[in-house]
């Protein structure tokens, strides 16, 4: 009976070894795998030759587009990298796509934000966001310019400061100006903490997308034989919300408040 225990114990510490061998091998490889892909990104950059360039960072993309699907890898650095790829590319939806999939991950870094903004630049349709949108923008400017990683932190420091002064009034320690600044820090706190807290809400619970086809009709119905919403179709880089979903088709709010609908294949969500 023990010597069976101790073949069983045997045969199952063989199979974790070659479980963590071979996990340990793929991870080597996917390694290998991005290095081969920043090569390939490096040498197009010094491409001069603008055809070759472009075929090279095509290549790079499809490289990045495996490791990612292969992997199941959920990166933010390599989103950035595969954005950067079609940028250089020209295809300019799905840059935009796998740039919004970097900042879902980490919105912190300061040349995606560039960079999806110059992508933003180059997109056929000029959607304006509505006036609503624009008010907020301007009147909560920190809420859409910081980082959900800075607003934490400022959120933090500043419930930190307000224990600190409540602690030190307690004790009977004299502190400049309390009053004013504990309230000046309780405004704080709230506010950084409620923009990070509609982060969070709008990450779980709402969907965004990127219309990648080179160009869509947009209808009235989740139909071919609904009228269009517009005269002109809708381009690659088109950003919107999902509303709904039926059969191939989505219903969307583009950034402008007018809601249509397009087929599914025709975009990706983020």
């Amino acid at each position: 009976m023990i010597g069976k225990y101790r073949v069983s114990l045997i045969l199952i510490s063989l199979c974790c070894c070659t479980l963590l061998a071979a996990q340990q091998k793929q991870s080597r490889d996917f390694y290998s795998d991005i290095v081969a892909s920043n090569e390939i990104f490096n040498k197009a950059l010094l491409e001069e030759n603008k055809s070759k360039a472009k075929e090279l960072y095509s290549q790079a993309a499809d490289r990045y587009e495996k490791i990612i699907s292969d992997s199941g890898i959920q990166n933010s650095g390599l989103y950035y990298n595969l954005g950067n790829c079609y940028l250089r590319e020209g295809n300019i939806g799905k840059a935009i796509l796998n740039y919004r999939r970097a900042m879902k991950l980490d919105d912190s870094n300061y040349d995606l934000r560039q960079n999806l903004n110059v992508a933003r630049s180059r997109r056929v349709d000029k959607i304006e966001i509505n006036t609503q949108e624009k008010i907020a923008h301007r009147i909560f400017f920190w809420h859409y310019l910081l980082s959900t990683k800075v607003k934490f932190i400022v959120a933090s420091s500043a419930a930190l400061l307000f224990l600190w002064v409540l602690i030190f009034s307690i004790l009977g320690a004299r502190v400049p100006a309390a009053l004013p600044l504990s309230l000046v820090l309780v405004v704080v706190f709230s506010a950084f903490a409620a923009s990070v807290l509609v982060d969070r809400y709008i990450d779980k619970n709402v969907k965004y997308g990127v219309i990648i086809a080179d160009s869509t009709v947009a209808r009235q119905g989740d139909g071919k034989n609904y009228d269009k919403s517009f005269k002109e179709p809708l381009h690659s880089g088109v950003e919107f919300k999902v509303l709904e979903q039926r059969r191939n088709w989505w219903h969307i709010e583009l950034t402008n408040s007018k809601d249509t609908w397009i087929p599914s294949d025709a975009a990706e969500v983020i």
